[in-house]
């Protein structure tokens, strides 16, 4: 995971967040040692993005594009 990284807006920083988680479970490591660490890794990526979107935080944008493309769901009773 790289340092921290310096944002200017709020989507920077989601976008960041799951950049560092996905370079994290995209890492393919070489030997049972590394796959503990890579595990860490993630999970410490995971971690950051799951506590800035608790706090009510930005999605990053590839969500956030997944989201505008979904149909809107049908609520209780809808009959379509």
């Amino acid at each position: 995971m790289t340092d921290r990284h310096a944002t200017t807006t709020p989507q920077e920083q989601a976008d960041f967040l799951f950049d560092e988680l996905s370079a994290a479970l995209r890492h393919i490591p070489d030997d049972p040692a590394q796959a503990l660490d890579a595990l860490r890794v993630a999970d410490r990526a995971f971690d950051a993005l799951h506590a800035w979107l608790r706090a009510g935080k930005p999605l990053p944008q590839p969500w956030r594009d997944k989201a505008k493309a979904r149909p809107p769901e049908e609520g209780p009773g809808d009959t379509g």
